[in-house]
């Protein structure tokens, strides 16, 4: 019998939206490097600003505020470099990201959360800077921005822009370009009060390719309207939700009861090996998510699902593409 293909792992990367029609434009217009002194170049750095600008406005700080950055380790690692003092952090950021924040900081700590994977309230943070998550890339739960107003703040929002409608706040915000449809290896930090000293060689060195930068912002300036794209992936989510949670021995995780992504679900199965179901579903023509969603731990249990009360064994994790239309969603995602 043959299957309908339905992908169901945009949290691992998913078609960029408009890579056919900026492409070829951006590469024969943007190849050249940015720090070279002749009119190809000045093109670039023409090309690289106007897309800057474009996510500047968007987020309102000023252009210089915004570093693109290639690969998500990068992009951490530079913002990690922000830390100062005393850090606490929540269990379930991304081991790139625990990485990166240790190396720059040395006193960090690990903040506690519940079952369904929200920041447990304390009457007292005593850290010089939280590092928390605008939504957590497996079970979609959102921490708290006013855990600890006294506190700064670097956001992971590598889930959030073209997701959710408004953005976070934070004084360090690190985000990923596939979030909303754009190539999985551009990232931007952004300084939300002031810009980094950064050398220009630095910039240069951190950059990605400009012709994936303006595949990037050509996206992002294509969301639409992310209310009404929230609203529909949320209910094709619930819905699917509901009806795992009446299958014996399947385990959903997570709420739809508090704030989260409207785009991401992981439920786990008793006694199945998450690998083995992951090439199941495929081969009937559903392409998931399995085990941890950090590349780093690859085919290895989930720490953000052991860091809320579960094994971690046997998880599939369900993230909807930017693009998916109510009647995919609804009609077709019943796995």
């Amino acid at each position: 019998m043959e299957f309908a293909r339905v992908y169901l792992d945009a949290a691992s990367g998913q078609p960029w939206r408009v890579g056919d029609q900026v492409l070829s434009a951006a590469a024969g217009y943007t190849w050249a490097t940015g720090s070279a002194f002749h009119s190809e170049a000045s093109r670039t750095r023409a090309m690289t600003a106007t897309a800057i600008e474009s996510l500047a406005s968007l987020l309102e700080v000023p252009i210089q505020n915004v570093v693109p950055v290639h690969n998500l380790g990068n992009a951490w690692a530079l913002a990690s470099e922000s830390l100062h003092g005393s850090v606490a952090m929540s269990p379930l950021s991304r081991l790139g990201a625990m990485d990166s924040v240790r190396r720059c900081a040395s006193d960090v700590r690990m903040l506690t959360v519940d079952g369904d994977g929200y920041l447990v309230p304390e009457p007292e943070v005593p850290a010089d800077w939280l590092v928390i998550q605008a939504g957590n890339q497996e079970i979609g739960s959102i921490d708290d921005t006013n855990f600890a107003e006294s506190s700064k703040l670097l956001l992971d929002a590598t889930e959030w822009v073209g997701r959710v409608a408004y953005i976070p706040r934070g004084d360090v915000l690190v985000l990923r370009a596939s979030s909303w449809g754009g190539p999985q290896s551009v990232c931007f930090v952004v300084y939300r009060s002031s810009a980094p000293s950064l050398a220009a060689r630095r910039l240069s060195m951190l950059a990605p390719e400009p012709a994936l930068l303006a595949i990037a912002i050509a996206a992002l300036e294509q969301c639409g309207d992310v209310n009404a794209r929230a609203e529909s992936h949320s209910k094709a989510l619930r819905l699917l939700a509901g009806e795992l949670a009446t299958i014996k021995d399947v385990t959903v995780h997570g709420t739809f009861e508090r704030p989260r992504l409207p785009h991401i679900l992981a439920f786990s199965v008793e006694g199945i090996d998450a690998e083995a179901m992951a090439h199941a579903l495929d081969a009937r023509g559903y392409a998931v998510g399995a085990g941890s969603a950090c590349i780093g731990e690859l085919g290895q249990p989930s720490h953000v699902l052991a860091a809320i009360g579960s094994s971690g064994h046997g998880a599939v994790r369900l993230s909807l593409p930017i693009d998916t239309a109510p009647e995919q969603q609804i009609g077709r995602a019943h796995v």
